[in-house]
């Protein structure tokens, strides 16, 4: 009595005639009977003989003639990883739809595939992790050939490996129903797709973050999302596919340095967020020296990469220079355990799961060598993903924190507030009762208040004196001191000093003149305080200074010092530094009323220019003090050294007695 199979068990009985002689030992022929098995790659190791040419010169034609020497693929034992492989095997296809195969394989870098058909080739393909794109066979990959192979034909399958890292080649070929191949290729790269989005995503996000808040430790965690994004698109090839693909080789290079560059944006998060510097200067210092070696290292590596082509070599030092990162990582979480608050706490787990990570890398590296690269870009990128949201994480708790404290702080002040205010009307009300009673009581209290004024009055008029006393001790003192100071450097310190010094006096005496709220007149306050800066720079008087600033041009008082100590550093700057050899040294200054209420003071020499300044590093300082100037008057600024040097400065006037639209300049 026959026994009716289903189509399930007709297709399980002939996978099992199919991998049945493998079970066996060695098979010279390999036999497919139905296509539908191959919708999971099969291995063919079982099927393949092997034979190893250290001379690498034997042609295709003399392989597929030999006779002997070749062995069952497991019972060979490689004498060196670089020399040429020759695999072979027969193929029978008794399919008799004849579906498409494709001949998989994982790294090699490369191989040259034959069919021959009745001792005759008739198809050679060519691909490899380090095979030029240009050279590859038209419709295969790196890692992957298409078989045109016919219905109810015999093939000899010849394979040339040449793997050039120094790693033992792996000859994991398989083959694979092409449809099913492509589709899972496609869901694949449709996965590192939408990882590799996530990433970039990522990346801008901190990059935003860092721009807006200048919180340096965003920076550290951009580099570390860059260097172990980039490592994860070299790994699986499509760093060289876009930048390299005629010269895989050197794309695979940069393996090393991106990596390496992850690596220091760790160290380098892991030393600021949690203020080793601060709290732990020793293993600060340590990290700093884990910082160079790991370079170092990295240089090296790069080195024996590029010159030699060891990549095993270079992979062996990688994996010993782990030791270093992974021993600081864990000093740091031991030592920095109890201190840390709650904000850096999510770090600290995130190194945790990332030093798990890196840890089942390096074993599976050292265990399975090359083929460890295929599980690292997901492992990279789910670590990117951890860190980045355990940091975010921990930055998000820190701001909640700062809230909270803000909003007691508030609370306090409104309370604070909220008496005051409760005294303040009682006061009112007992004033109030106070002048009901008498208005005699309320010209004694309004004599008193007189009274109070005056000393007021007196007071500010002694605070002046004494600033003005100060500042003029104060520039005896620089004065005195430069004399007995022989350093040149020095000495230019104290000059500079005394220029500053003149002009805040020069704005003393000024407002020491005016009443609250009363305006300067701006071109006498330029024309003294050039008077003074040259007194000091140019006492013979050289340097021309050309001033064209319009008598109703007045300057608000609060505006007076910050102006002073702009042009005071523009004069000092350029009767120092600007005219080492100019024939007739000229200065500038003009100001005017701009459009939208604000007034424009335009300043400018003949000299030498910005970049040919002998004493650039010199004015740094000073630049620095005329940008926080213009940022507290709420201005803006614009410089141009392409011939001489030159600044327009531009401020608001918000009180309309200062508003005069008679005159303006234009630069």
């Amino acid at each position: 009595m026959k026994i009716p199979l289903t189509a399930y068990q007709k297709r399980w009985v002939l996978l099992l005639l199919l991998i049945l002689p493998g079970w066996y030992g060695y098979a010279d022929t390999l036999h497919i009977t139905s296509s539908d098995h191959f919708l999971q790659p099969i291995k063919l190791d079982k099927w393949f003989s092997i034979w190893e040419d250290s001379n690498k010169t034997t042609t295709a034609d003399r392989v597929l003639a030999l006779n002997n020497g070749f062995l069952p693929l497991s019972k060979l034992q490689p004498h060196h990883p670089t020399n040429v492989y020759w695999l072979k095997t027969t193929i029978r296809y008794a399919d008799s739809n004849a579906a498409p195969l494709a001949l998989l394989f994982t790294s090699l870098t490369f191989v040259d595939a034959w069919l021959s058909e009745s001792d005759q080739f008739i198809w050679h393909g060519s691909a490899g992790a380090f095979r030029p794109e240009k050279d590859i066979t038209p419709g295969d990959g790196r890692f992957y050939f298409h078989l045109p192979l016919g219905a109810n034909h015999t093939y000899t399958l010849l394979l040339r490996v040449h793997h050039t890292k120094y790693y033992q080649p792996v000859f994991d070929f398989a083959l694979q129903q092409r449809d099913a191949f492509l589709e899972k290729n496609q869901q694949l790269k449709l996965i590192d797709g939408w990882m590799q989005g996530a990433v970039s995503i990522f990346f801008l996000y901190v990059l935003l973050c860092w721009l807006v808040s200048r919180f340096r430790p965003y920076l550290w965690l951009l580099l570390f999302i860059g260097g172990a994004g980039f490592y994860g698109i070299c790994t699986n090839g499509y760093f060289i596919d876009w930048f390299f693909p005629d010269n895989p080789a050197i794309g695979w290079i940069f393996n090393l340095p991106f990596l390496d560059i992850g690596v220091v944006g760790i160290y380098l998060l892991v030393l600021d967020f949690w203020e080793l510097r601060r709290y732990n200067p020793v293993l600060y210092r340590l990290g700093i020296i884990g910082i160079i070696i790991l370079v170092v290292n990295s240089i090296i590596g790069i080195s024996i990469d590029y010159f030699t082509g060891n990549f095993n070599l270079a992979n062996n030092l990688q994996l010993m220079e782990f030791v270093v990162p992974g021993g600081f990582i864990l000093a740091a979480l031991i030592t920095c355990r109890k201190r840390l608050n709650r904000a850096q706490y999510y770090l600290y787990y995130g190194i945790i799961l990332m030093g798990v990570a890196g840890l089942f890398v390096t074993l599976s590296s050292a265990l399975i060598h090359e083929k460890s690269l295929h599980i690292v870009p997901y492992i990279s990128n789910a670590v990117i993903l951890l860190i980045f949201l355990l940091f975010s994480i921990g930055l998000k708790e820190s701001l909640r924190q700062h809230e909270i404290e803000k909003n007691v702080a508030l609370n306090a002040l409104n309370e604070l507030q909220k008496k005051q205010n409760q005294l303040l009307e009682t006061k009112v009300e007992e004033r109030t009762r106070e002048l009901q009673k008498s208005n005699e009581e309320l010209a004694r209290q309004q004599a008193e208040l007189s009274e109070r004024n005056v000393q007021i009055a007196t007071l500010i008029n002694e605070l002046s004196h004494r600033v003005k006393n100060n500042l003029q001790l104060l520039y005896s003192l620089h004065s005195l001191q430069i004399s007995h100071i022989q350093d040149a450097s020095s000495k230019e310190i104290l000059r500079s000093n005394l220029a500053r010094i003149q002009a805040m006096m020069l704005v003393n005496n000024k407002l020491t003149l005016l009443e609250d709220g009363q305006p300067v007149t701006l071109s006498d306050f330029i024309t003294g305080l050039v008077l003074h800066v040259q007194q000091v720079y140019d006492t013979h008087k050289k340097i021309r200074v050309e001033q064209s600033v319009p008598s109703q041009i007045r300057l608000q008082a609060r505006h007076t010092l910050s102006i002073g100590l702009i042009l005071s550093e523009l004069l000092t700057n350029s009767f120092k530094y600007a005219f080492p050899n100019i024939a007739y040294p000229v200065i500038t200054i003009e100001a005017a009323y701009a459009q939208d209420n604000r007034i424009r003071l335009f300043y400018a020499d003949n000299g030498v220019g910005l970049q040919d300044l002998p004493g650039y590093n010199k004015r740094s300082m000073g630049l620095s003090l005329i940008k926080d100037m213009v940022r507290q008057m709420h201005g803006d600024m614009r410089m141009d050294h392409d011939q001489g040097l030159s600044y327009t400065f531009t401020f608001p006037v918000t009180d309309s007695k200062y508003l005069q639209h008679d005159t303006h300049l234009n630069h």
